[in-house]
């Protein structure tokens, strides 16, 4: 049963994509392409790395040992983005319906844990977080509320390639450009999720520049580590293509020759 659904589902998007007036399948490619390889691009080649697995990071097994509760976040939100995506699903089967509901519960969790974060207080009821780290965590929920963001991808680990020379921007920090092949322009205020293993904090960054036609986005980092790409998914396509699912093709019955 488990196959003949995967044959199913493949047929199924095959004939839409192929019937649909151009551009209806495109947000189904969106979630399709939420698997697909991540890495940099242009001038960020040979300067920095990134590790999909993020639990095979070397700076991912540290963070373990100094911020035991965000790797436990990271891996949720993965664990929830994976499992509802389904890792064993065939490669090149649109999966539109599971990966919007991954993004969308991955998104609800996230914004719980950063507000559980906002009251967290110590023994003497003082605040966890610095001024700082709550300043960047109240706007992560702001954000996430106004943009309508969801995770377009589970978080990666990024970092500087080892015995890298990197050049530093003007305000003292590294521009980063990433290929991402779920870059499309079905995404709407795309933004970046990252937690900073140097200052110990959630933050919010928006790209300097989002390239739909290259398929790239730059971004200016001041520490790195654990990134995850957020976006306001347009699903007006992807409506449009459980519609045409759902109205079947009436053709004329050619009459019989006398």
């Amino acid at each position: 049963m488990k196959i003949s659904k995967k044959i199913l589902a493949g047929l199924t998007a095959a004939v839409l994509c192929v019937t649909a007036p151009a551009g209806v399948c495109m947000a189904a490619e969106v979630h399709n392409s939420m698997t697909a390889t991540i890495k940099p691009s242009d001038d960020s080649v040979g300067n920095y790395v990134v590790t999909e697995k993020i639990e095979e990071s070397e700076s991912f097994k540290v963070l373990k040992e100094e911020a035991p509760e965000v790797v436990t976040l990271v891996e949720t939100i993965n664990k929830i983005v994976n499992d509802i995506l389904g890792e064993d699903m065939e490669e090149g089967i649109p999966q539109e319906g599971l990966t919007q509901e991954a993004s969308k519960a991955a998104a609800v969790k996230f914004v719980e844990e950063i507000k559980k974060l906002l009251e967290e207080t110590d023994e003497e009821g003082n605040a966890v977080l610095s001024e700082e780290a709550k300043a960047a965590a109240e706007k992560i929920l702001k954000d996430m509320e106004e943009k309508e963001l969801e995770f377009v991808t589970p978080f990666f680990d990024l970092d500087l390639e080892k015995d890298a020379e990197v050049e530093k921007n003007e305000n003292g920090n590294y521009d980063v450009t990433l290929s991402l092949p779920m870059m499309t322009d079905s995404l709407e205020n795309v933004n970046l999720l990252h937690y900073s293993t140097v200052r110990n904090m959630w933050e919010i960054i928006e790209p300097d520049e989002v390239d739909t036609e290259k398929q790239t986005l730059t971004a200016e980092f001041v520490d790195f580590s654990p990134v995850a790409v957020v976006a306001k998914i347009n699903t007006e396509e992807t409506e449009d293509v459980k519609e045409a699912a759902e109205e079947p093709e009436i053709t004329a019955t050619p009459e019989p020759e006398k």
